[in-house]
C-alpha cells in the first residue's frame, strides 16, 4: 500500500491536532451560548477526555512506528518483522490499542449524553430509543474490555507470548479481533439511529435538516472505516500475517474511526460559526446600503425657510402683528345652515370670533369669515 510507519505517524498527528481544534471550538461556541445544561457540559468533558486519550493513545503507538521504521532501516525488513514480537514493542502496542478502546468508549457515552439533553425538548416515546442505545453501548464495550483483559491469561503473556496457547497475545488473535470490531460496529449503529428518531418528531427547517444530513453522512464514514478496518486486518490475521504493513494498516483505519467521529461530533459547532458569519456580513451589508440612502443631500435650511412661507401664504397666515407674540390666521369657510345655528356665543367668543357678528339666519350656503391667534409658546395664557 506504500504505507510507513512514519507516514501514519504523520497522518495521526495531523489529525489529533485537529481534533483539539475541534474541542477548543466547540468549548468557545458553548462559553457563548446562554442556555447551558447538564447533560451539553457532560457532553463536552467527555468529548475532550476522548480527545485526551487518542491523544494519548497517538503518542504511544508513535513510539512503536518510528522504533520500527528505524530497525527494518537498519536491518532490513526480514528482521524488522521479528522485530515486532519484542517484548517492549508487544507491550507498548497493547496499551496503545487499550487508550484507542477507552477513547472510542467516552466518545460514544459523549454523543449519548448529547442526545439524552436533545431528547429532553421532546415530548414522544421514541425517548425510550436512547437508553436501547445506552444498552447497546454498555454491553459493547463491557464485552470488549472484558476480552481484552481475560481472554489471554495470565495478563502478562499479552506482551510475553510463550506459545503454548493461542488466546495470547489477544491483539493478534483472531476471534478476540472479530468479537471487538462486531461490538463496536454494533454501538456505532445503535447510537447513529437515535437523532434519526428525534428528527422525525421535530419539526425543523431545510438548514437544519441538511446540517443533521452532513452529520449523519460523516458518522456512516466513521462506521464504514470501522468495517474496513475489521475486513482489512482481519483478512491478514486470518492469513497469520502478523506483519508491520498489518500493523501500520490497522492503526490508520483505528484513527481514521475515531477521527471522522470527531468531527461528526464538532459539525454543529461548525454551523453555528457559519450562521454567525453570514448574519454578519449580512448586517453589515444592509447598514451599509441604509447608509447610502439616508445619505442623499438634505434641502438647505434656506430653500426649507422658503418652501413653509409659500405653504404659510397658501393657509392664509399674515404675519405677527408688531409687540403681539402670535400668528393670526385668517380664513373663509362655508357652512351650512344647520352648522352655524350650532355654534353657540360661548363657541365664538373663544375660539372664533365672527367678523360680522350677530346670528346667522340665511339658510343654504354662505361664505363666513373668521380669523383666530395662534399663540406662541411664550403667551399661550393671552385671551384673544
Amino acid at each position: 500500500m506504500g504505507l510507513s510507519g512514519t507516514i501514519v505517524v504523520v497522518i495521526k498527528l495531523v489529525t489529533d491536532v485537529i481534533a483539539i481544534g475541534c474541542c477548543i471550538l466547540r468549548w468557545y461556541i458553548m462559553r457563548k451560548q446562554s442556555r447551558q445544561t447538564t447533560g451539553r457540559q457532560l457532553s463536552h468533558f467527555l468529548f475532550a477526555l476522548s480527545i485526551l486519550c487518542e491523544v494519548t493513545a497517538t503518542i504511544l503507538s508513535t513510539t512503536v512506528l518510528l522504533d520500527g521504521d528505524r530497525y527494518i532501516d537498519k536491518h532490513g525488513i526480514e528482521e524488522g518483522q521479528k522485530y515486532l514480537l519484542n517484548e517492549g514493542l508487544l507491550k507498548v502496542t497493547f496499551w496503545a490499542h487499550m487508550f484507542y478502546y477507552l477513547a472510542e468508549c467516552i466518545l460514544k457515552a459523549a454523543y449519548l449524553a448529547f442526545y439524552t439533553d436533545l431528547y429532553a425538548r421532546v415530548q414522544t416515546k421514541r425517548r425510550l430509543a436512547i437508553w436501547v442505545a445506552t444498552g447497546f453501548w454498555a454491553a459493547s464495550y463491557i464485552t470488549a474490555f472484558l476480552v481484552l483483559f481475560t481472554y489471554c491469561l495470565p495478563f502478562s503473556h499479552n506482551w510475553r507470548p510463550d506459545g503454548t496457547t493461542d488466546h495470547c497475545p489477544v491483539l493478534f488473535n483472531v476471534p478476540a479481533f472479530f468479537v471487538l470490531a462486531g461490538a463496536n460496529i454494533l454501538s456505532d449503529i445503535a447510537i447513529l439511529i437515535v437523532p434519526m428518531l428525534i428528527i422525525s418528531a421535530m419539526r425543523l427547517g431545510r438548514t437544519e435538516k441538511f446540517s443533521l444530513a452532513l452529520v449523519f453522512s460523516i458518522g456512516m464514514i466513521s462506521i464504514a472505516a470501522s468495517v474496513i478496518r475489521a475486513g482489512l486486518v482481519g483478512a491478514r490475521f486470518i492469513k497469520a500475517n502478523h506483519t508491520w504493513d498489518t500493523v501500520w494498516v490497522w492503526m490508520l483505519w483505528s484513527h481514521a474511526e475515531m477521527f471522522f467521529g470527531v468531527i461528526a461530533f464538532t459539525l454543529p459547532s461548525f454551523r453555528y460559526v457559519l450562521i454567525r458569519g453570514i448574519s454578519k456580513v449580512a448586517s453589515s451589508s444592509r447598514s451599509r446600503s441604509r447608509g447610502a440612502a439616508y445619505g442623499s443631500k438634505l434641502p438647505s435650511s434656506t430653500s426649507r425657510s422658503r418652501g413653509m412661507q409659500d405653504r404659510d401664504q397658501e393657509l392664509g397666515v399674515l404675519g405677527s402683528k408688531q409687540g403681539e407674540r402670535g400668528v393670526w390666521v385668517e380664513t373663509t369657510v362655508e357652512l351650512k345652515a344647520e352648522s352655524r345655528e350650532m355654534v353657540s356665543p360661548s363657541d365664538s367668543m373663544t375660539e372664533l370670533t365672527k367678523s360680522g357678528g350677530g346670528v346667522m339666519e340665511e339658510p343654504g350656503l354662505r361664505p363666513n369669515h373668521y380669523q383666530w391667534k395662534i399663540a406662541s409658546e411664550g403667551s399661550r395664557g393671552d385671551s384673544l
